[in-house]
């Protein structure tokens, strides 16, 4: 099983996206429903036009019924619906998160897409968790694309949902990574904690690997 991550939404689409195209090309049947999935709340749909098997079907059941109680919740009046509405809604975010998780550790769903963020909250759920800890991780291996804006740790820790092997790609020079803890640290941590999984990379081996680094 693969796991493909990147930073940003639209990026995450468009690998998704490349990905099923390249599927249907190959693929018997020309089709690529439970070959690939994308997940996260951030996916759009318009990136998707002829691949909307991308998407999951509950996903996208549950994203529009979401809209549907929020159009609600604007127009409630009544303390009381109000918080009726505010109810569901955290069901609903309850539920979608619960149904990424499933994906995740879904076997029979070969290739999983979705944004470094969601991957890295993926890491805090009780089942991942102990799958990584009994040496049982969902994917055999993890992709991380734009890895120069992943800082080395959050690329460290997205490696654990890999069991073989973890690839970075991305520009080794690209700007650092910005953290919002450098404030708290010493002038030197500042600068590892700037520092990118691929300029971890290049430093241990001692070389510029070029703009494709891999290997964990």
């Amino acid at each position: 099983r693969l796991l493909v991550l990147s930073t940003t939404n639209q990026a995450t689409d468009k690998i998704a996206a490349g990905v099923a195209r390249r599927l249907r090309a190959i693929t018997p049947a020309g089709t690529v429903d439970r070959f690939i999935v994308r997940i996260g709340k951030g996916a759009e749909a318009a990136a998707y036009d002829g691949f909307r098997e991308v998407l999951d079907r509950r996903t996208l059941q549950l994203r529009d019924d979401l809209g549907t109680a929020r159009e609600l919740l604007d127009q409630a009046k009544d303390p009381e619906e109000k918080a009726t509405i505010n109810t569901e809604i955290s069901e609903l975010r309850r539920q979608l998160a619960e149904r990424d998780e499933e994906l995740v550790l879904d076997s029979g769903v070969p290739i999983v897409v979705t944004t470094v963020h969601k991957a890295t909250t993926l890491l805090a759920k009780q089942k991942i968790r102990e799958r990584i800890s009994d040496a049982r991780p969902p994917f055999v291996s993890v992709i991380i694309d734009e890895a120069g804006l992943v800082p080395r740790a959050a690329a460290a820790a997205l490696s654990t949902l890999g069991a073989a092997r973890t690839m970075l790609v991305g520009d080794p020079h690209q700007l650092s990574p910005i953290s919002r803890a450098e404030r708290l640290l010493s002038t030197s941590r500042k600068r590892w904690v700037a520092e990118s999984g691929l300029h971890h990379l290049g430093a241990t081996l001692g070389h510029d690997t070029g703009p494709v680094r891999s290997r964990r």
